[in-house]
């Protein structure tokens, strides 16, 4: 006690200043310590859960081992019983689960099957529905997205329940219910885009068709709607599948689009046109191309370079002295690489043109 009377006394005998100096030294030293304390909770806590995890996943696996050589459904039915004892507890739930996935990935046939089969049966299919029904955190609801995709969970309650994010305010939600929705029913699956409000980011667009190439695309239905949709990001995507699955069906819509009010609408539906019916589509866009918008125009003259007629020689020709450069490059490197056609063929199709026009004034 004396020797800490004798500190107070010191202390108080300082000045001002320097008693608010060792003040923030003595808090800044406390929070240090307890800073330090903390973290060591922390990592005792982490070691703790990583070893409970590592005898969890042993068990789960060495469960799962003995059910898919079990001889009877006796001895399926005990381990199934095991498994769903351990799905009540969250953390060992998440461990079962990334357990039964691992283990699906390295396996195939009857065996995938069994995996699946324990994945229904065991309760952590209607857990994972139960988290779609009644969740409201979106981290939940995108995991249990996730889960019922991995296990290729393909039921009429499933996809119905993940029918109801297809619109949801996060964009991760509503990326993993079109992901559920594609990966599991393809072009079936696409049903979405008839009811999307929200917008179809290019990072899902591209996610989607890459998933839509493991099926078969005569299942598609819904394109004409789609071209015709309110929902700008749904008309560009369904160009996209308009171009990569070259459905010229569609071309009476596609021509509708280029008087669309979306000026990217109607440049990649150049871009399509050209693209499924060559000179057909050049012959309706190039009357009307002084009356396009710039970005129409360099759309249109770049995909005249590889292939220009005589008449993209001549529309090339016209668009020479244009004041905006890009238009003037793009009509000198038009008429640089398609230099096989002559002067004299251009000159023939210009001398053509005007006894055309000539023969229509004296009618």
């Amino acid at each position: 006690m004396g020797i800490i009377q004798y500190l107070k006394d010191y202390y108080y005998q300082l000045p001002l200043l320097v008693q608010v100096v060792w003040l923030l030294i003595f808090f800044f030293i406390l929070y240090i310590l307890i800073l330090i304390s903390y973290i060591g909770f922390i990592r005792g806590a982490l070691r703790s859960k990583n070893k409970e995890r590592i005898v969890y996943k042993r068990f789960f696996e060495d469960l799962l081992f003995k059910y898919i050589v079990a001889s009877s459904a006796e001895e399926r039915d005990i381990i199934l019983v095991k498994f769903n004892r351990q799905i009540s507890k969250k953390f060992r739930r998440k461990v079962l689960v990334s357990s039964l996935f691992g283990v699906m990935m390295q396996v195939s046939g009857e065996k995938e099957e069994s995996v699946k089969k324990i994945y229904s049966e065991s309760g952590l299919e209607q857990l994972a529905i139960k988290d779609l029904k009644i969740a409201n955190k979106w981290n939940v609801i995108a995991g249990a997205l996730v889960e019922l995709m991995r296990f290729k969970i393909d039921s009429d309650e499933a996809k119905n329940y993940a029918k109801r994010y297809i619109n949801h305010e996060r964009e991760e939600v509503r990326r993993k219910a079109h992901l559920y929705l594609i990966s599991l029913f393809g072009f079936k699956g696409l049903f979405f885009l008839d009811e999307l409000t929200e917008g179809l980011s290019e990072w899902i667009q591209i996610q989607l068709l890459e998933n839509l190439r493991k099926f078969d695309d005569r299942e598609m239905e819904g394109l004409h709607s789609w071209l015709q949709s309110k929902n700008d990001t749904v008309v560009l995507f369904a160009l996209k599948l308009a171009r990569i699955y070259k459905r010229s069906e569609v071309k009476d819509d596609l021509f509708e689009l280029l008087s669309h009010e979306n000026v990217n609408i109607r440049t990649y539906t150049i871009i399509v046109l050209v693209s499924l019916l060559g000179s057909e589509a050049k012959e309706r866009i190039r009357p009307k191309f002084n009356a396009l918008a710039l970005e129409e125009k360099i759309c249109f003259l770049e995909l005249l370079e590889k292939e220009a007629t005589p008449e993209d020689i001549l529309l090339a020709k016209e668009n020479l002295q244009n004041e905006n450069l890009e238009l003037s490059f793009l009509a000198q490197k038009i008429i640089a690489i398609n230099n096989s056609l002559t002067m004299e063929s251009l000159n023939d199709l210009q001398s053509r043109q005007l006894s055309s026009v000539a023969l229509k004034s004296k009618k």
